[in-house]
């Protein structure tokens, strides 16, 4: 090695690292390389101990009893030192790697088949490998950065260097150790600054996506200019950018529908470029497909160009009128807040990946949360800000899902919408039994939503109560079938009565949600505990007979729940439990008898 170098380990650069893998310099880092212990003696190395134990390679460069003899045939190109280079080498060639493989696949977009070996070649010639660690270790395992804290940070300097020399502008981090190292480290870099755009499972492998930035160097895009190219794009196809499986809405209330569509693709295709889906031909169709790719393909690390796009989305798509609008309302509500989460662009909260306008929570790269997970990682002080849009519309199923997570998190929602959305989300609405309080500006709706029900729905202003009368009626009937259940009644039957059939789990929970004057849950800590109100009424009778024809109905061990395993649930002890069920059951025929069987 020459003097003064800080790596030990050589990165591979490939030869078309300049022109980039899809436009971008891209570095791959990996965790370290290994040398084992059997693998040396059977070369009958003299320096294992001093080269691997006690981390001193860089002293052995030359002495590898493994590499010696090929040394001087190969110009140099087998010694220790070159290890990157070997490995990939070895690997484009037709060597067996499940690492390098998986990650070929994830990073082309290849799948269902072996990859050739040269597509292996076109992908590794296109980017840079470096591992990270400047030594070797006896052998494959995982640590954290903690338990490796001090071997990560110094060989920190030996990365500057090749983050230096390669100018990437974005890396690919093999492990949450190495992750964790660069950025613990990463106000060293002076100048050069690192963005985490997401984490991906890659085979058995961690893969956290890096943006890199450089003083001097220009990140920020003429979004004007970026939005007339895409619209020449789109006037190529004749399709307006519009993309022909979404659905429109003709004649929409819209300064500018054309450029909303044409925009609203621009961020599809950056979306698509950060789950490595690279055909955006569907959003442009007839353009030239090489050019949109290099067009478009560095905005996916381009916060400045993602933040522009969104933000005129929000204004030709009418949200910026209607944020504007409710603005102060969405300000008293979240005043006393905890964390605030959002299906769109809002500065103050944290987006919300997974919901229907997925494109539109790009704006935070790698600090978003999954809505399949909202529910766990809201608390009650938590609010979600979402946004119902008319020309991409939520479904009743979906709309149902974000109530459950709420629910589920004890969080609040508030919703932003027209007011000429509402008559098809009303039921689904007043079915949850969630919604607390409307507020009306010019059209357009606010509306809150808190785990409930609620005796009675608040209206803002006065002159719209009239008008949304029918909320005022949310409180649910006794046992309604399709109220979203208590998720306090879930968790107290997955912990303490440990069901584990969801249907059963639901529809139980439903019951219990639906008879507050009959049974109430508490808690005490962790502890959750159901009290029967009304210990010995029909009502408490019936109740016990409709979570035990649940069990027969939804279960598969149809004698998972018996009448007493319930009574010990609900804490109560009806004596002769089967014949009140009778009785009961008996009054009700004679009365629907009498009554003509309405």
């Amino acid at each position: 090695m020459s003097g003064g170098t800080k790596y030990f380990f050589r990165p591979r650069k490939g030869e078309n690292y300049s022109q980039g893998f899809n436009g971008l310099k891209t570095l791959v880092v990996g965790a370290y390389h290994f040398c084992w212990e059997a693998h040396a003696r059977n070369y009958e190395c003299k320096y294992y101990d001093k080269c691997v134990r006690e981390g001193r390679s860089r002293e052995f460069d030359d002495l590898c009893p493994i590499y010696k003899d090929r040394m001087d045939l190969y110009d140099g190109y087998y010694r220790i030192s070159n290890s990157n280079i070997i490995e990939i080498d070895s690997y484009t060639e037709g060597e067996r790697c499940p690492s390098y493989g998986d990650f070929t696949h994830f990073m082309t977009g290849i799948r269902g088949r072996i990859i050739t070996q040269n597509e292996r070649l076109d992908f590794w010639n296109s980017v840079a490998f470096y591992n990270y660690i400047q030594h070797f270790l006896p052998e494959a395992e995982d640590f954290s950065y903690q338990e490796r804290k001090s071997v990560l940070d110094a060989d920190f300097p030996a990365f500057m260097q090749a983050l230096e020399e390669l100018e990437p502008d974005v890396i690919y981090i093999w492990t949450d150790a190495v992750k964790d190292a660069v950025f613990s480290n990463a106000h060293r870099l002076g100048g050069t600054r690192l963005k985490l755009m997401g984490n991906h499972s890659v085979g058995s492998m961690s893969v956290w996506e890096v943006a890199v930035s450089y003083d001097g160097r220009l990140t920020a895009k003429d979004i004007r200019s970026l939005v007339e190219k895409a619209m020449s794009w789109s006037e190529k196809s004749g399709t307006d950018g519009a993309d022909p499986e979404s659905p429109t809405t003709e004649n929409m209330e819209n300064k500018c529908p054309d450029k909303r569509q044409v925009v609203r693709n621009l961020l599809f295709s950056v979306l698509s470029f950060r789950k490595h889906e690279y055909d955006v031909s569907r959003f442009f169709p007839g353009a030239d497909t090489d050019e949109v790719k290099t067009v478009l393909q560095p905005l996916a690390y381009d916060d400045v160009a993602v933040t522009g796009m969104t933000d005129l989305y929000l204004s030709v798509s009418g949200l910026g009128e209607i944020l504007a609008l409710q603005q102060d309302n969405i300000r008293k509500l979240t005043a006393d807040s905890g964390v605030l989460y959002s299906t769109f662009l809002y500065p103050e909260a944290v987006p919300v990946n997974g919901a229907v306008l997925d494109w539109l929570t790009l704006w935070k790269p790698g600090q978003g949360v999954e809505l399949k997970k909202l529910g766990r990682t809201m608390t009650d002080k938590d609010v979600l800000l979402a946004w119902i849009d008319d020309m991409e519309p939520w479904s009743l199923i979906f709309c149902r899902e974000i109530l459950n997570s709420i629910l589920d998190s004890g969080g609040r929602m508030l919703l932003l919408m027209r007011s000429s959305q509402d008559s098809q989300y009303f039921m689904t609405f007043k079915d949850s039994g969630m919604v607390n309080a409307i507020y009306e500006e010019c059209d357009s709706l606010l509306i809150e939503f808190t785990p409930g029900p609620h005796d009675r729905v608040a209206m803002y202003p006065d002159d719209i109560v009239k008008r949304y009368a029918r909320f005022t009626m949310l409180t649910p009937s006794r046992y309604r079938k399709n109220i979203v259940p208590s998720s306090r009644y879930r968790k107290y039957l997955i912990k303490q009565v440990r069901l584990t059939e969801k249907k059963l789990i639901m529809r139980i929970a439903g019951l219990l949600h639906n008879a507050p004057d009959i049974v109430q849950i508490v808690e005490n800590g962790q502890l959750l505990r159901i009290v029967c109100i009304d210990k010995d009424s029909d009502r408490t009778v019936r109740l016990i007979y409709e979570i035990r024809q649940a069990v027969r109905h939804y279960a598969f061990n149809k004698n998972r729940l018996t009448y007493k395993d319930i009574q010990d649930m609900l804490h109560t002890d009806i004596p002769n439990i089967e014949k009140r069920i009778s009785d009961l059951n008996l009054k009700h025929r004679r009365r629907r008898s009498i009554s003509g069987g309405r």
